[in-house]
């Protein structure tokens, strides 16, 4: 019942209108959303634990009755109902891809794909990195063909990848004979 009141914002639980919709929410799979128990850290904030979850720290606030957002105490249960995402994806990093250009292809923030894998140097990161995507929106493209007047590294921009890792994901020998028509494989998870 709260979950369904908090969707809708009905403050009064005995209350509804005949004919009125309300929105039930669910997991993405259309079972009810299971909400999450989060244990406040010592100098977290209600900021930082909605970001995480990927909801708003109003909602965070009403969903936990919570009236000053500054007075969180560590040891603290809040209840997280976070919006549906989609699953769990996982890339190994490949030779030449970049953090950011891989945050784009899955349609998530560099920030969130660090604070996820626990990479505060990203230029660190190794090929052969397994990195945990959370939230991917999209898993991005696996081909692209050539139109007139595009070069490896435009298409290599395009997509946050380097001309080495697509050059080497479709064994060519030299990057500057590619051609319009032609259809490359880009390097995927």
């Amino acid at each position: 019942i709260r979950s369904i009141r908090e969707a809708n914002g009905l403050r009064d639980k005995h209350f509804i209108r005949i004919g009125q919709t309300l929105k039930v929410p669910t997991n993405g799979a259309g079972a009810p959303a299971r909400p999450a128990v989060h244990v406040v850290r010592a100098g977290e904030t209600l900021g930082a634990i909605a970001e995480r979850y990927g909801v708003s720290v109003k909602t965070l606030q009403r969903q936990n009755e919570i009236d000053e957002p500054d007075l969180v105490r560590a040891g603290e249960k809040l209840t997280v109902r976070a919006r549906p995402s989609s699953a769990l994806a996982w890339h190994t990093e490949r030779p030449g891809e970049t953090l950011s250009g891989i945050a784009r292809r899955y349609g998530v923030s560099l920030s969130r794909l660090q604070r996820d894998n626990s990479i505060s140097r990203p230029e660190n990161l190794r090929a052969g990195a397994r990195l945990k995507i959370a939230g991917a929106t999209r898993s991005g493209p696996s081909f692209h063909v050539i139109r007139s007047g595009q070069t490896l590294e435009s298409i290599a921009r395009q997509y946050g990848l380097s001309v080495e890792a697509i050059a080497s994901a479709n064994s060519l020998a030299d990057a500057n004979r590619v051609r319009a028509g032609q259809r490359l494989r880009l390097p995927e998870s």
